[in-house]
């Protein structure tokens, strides 16, 4: 059954993998064959896919690109793989987080119309429903606001807080660069 999936992480040519985080299945790992279309995912890339569930493992079968990132506009490649890294780093394995993953279905159909401030709400609230923050109210308000709305508040306190989010990713998961 064909589903939508967001590449997280393309690990061709070293191996024939790929970490997708899937709709029904969440964040996981799938395998494929070497001369199979999914070789040319990137980060970011949002894909309708068939997954066969095996033992211990997933097969990619059938892959159809429906949204690639550009690689002409830097600001948008570097937000996608902020996205992608929050994913990877905060998300459990083999959990659907439905609310996050419709969020991001969302942030794609109006990617033509997010600026440098939706891009930090849209960071901030994937931080949120990712549960790096506390839960406090301040925060919940902050990053529940509509990321295309043009008349956005606290903008100093959303800088604070993604700062805020990335420190705890690298501090929490021992990321280094």
């Amino acid at each position: 059954m064909m589903n939508y999936a967001f590449v997280i992480k393309n690990y061709s040519p070293l191996s024939c993998k790929v970490e997708i985080l899937h709709k029904e299945y969440g964040k996981i790992i799938c395998m494929y064959s070497k001369d199979h279309q999914a070789r040319l995912l990137t980060t970011g890339t949002l894909i309708l896919c068939d997954i066969e569930k095996l033992n211990y493992s997933n097969r990619l079968n059938i892959v159809e690109i429906l949204i690639s990132a550009s690689t002409q506009d830097l600001e948008q490649l570097e937000f996608i793989h902020q996205v992608a890294l929050i994913c990877k780093k905060l998300l459990p394995s083999g959990v659907a987080v439905e609310d996050l993953f419709n969020f991001l279905l969302y942030v794609y159909e109006h990617m033509k119309e997010i600026d440098k401030i939706s891009r930090k709400i849209v960071l901030l609230r994937l931080f949120f429903l990712c549960e790096i923050f506390d839960g406090s109210l301040d925060i919940y308000k902050t990053a529940m606001q509509n990321p295309f709305n043009k008349e956005l508040d606290n903008v100093q306190s959303i800088d604070k807080y993604i700062q805020l989010g990335f420190h705890k990713l690298f501090q929490e998961k021992n990321i280094t660069f």
